[in-house]
């Protein structure tokens, strides 16, 4: 199975959650969305993460979800997101990705939010145990 892994960040919480997920899956593409759009009719699965900020997903995230709309509707798909208030995070999910995509997905989490501004330098803020329960879900469905 082709996995993708496609992630829009600016602190960098989403890149760092999307590598570990990656090595907890195995043999995945990641995407930064920042930098390109990957073809999703490449992938046969698309794991799609951002960073919230202010309750908004970034742009690249929700154009590509926009663009990619029906496409991901014949794929297994998951999101994931990096926010601090991890309490608040199905109103988040709630807000940026569309009903039909969050139905269909496979699975939904938030893996914990970095502090702005680097107070924070090592992984502390990482939802460790939710990225592997992530992985298990994915690894279950391929």
């Amino acid at each position: 199975m082709r996995v993708l892994i496609a992630y829009s960040t600016k602190g960098g919480a989403a890149r760092e959650c999307a590598e570990i997920l990656s090595a907890e899956i195995g043999d995945c593409t990641v995407c930064d969305l920042n930098d390109k759009t990957p073809n999703v009719a490449d992938y046969d699965m698309v794991i799609m993460g951002s960073g919230i900020r202010m309750g908004g997903a970034y742009k690249p995230f929700k154009k590509f979800i926009e663009k990619n709309s029906s496409a991901l509707m014949s794929k297994k798909i998951a999101f994931f997101i990096c926010n601090k208030q991890t309490g608040k995070y199905r109103t988040f999910v709630d807000k940026n990705i569309p009903d039909e995509l969050r139905n269909a997905a496979i699975c939904i989490d938030t893996f914990g939010g970095k502090p702005p501004f680097g107070k924070v330098t090592d992984q502390s803020w990482m939802l460790k145990q939710e990225i592997e329960a992530f992985a298990r879900i994915i690894k279950g469905s391929a």
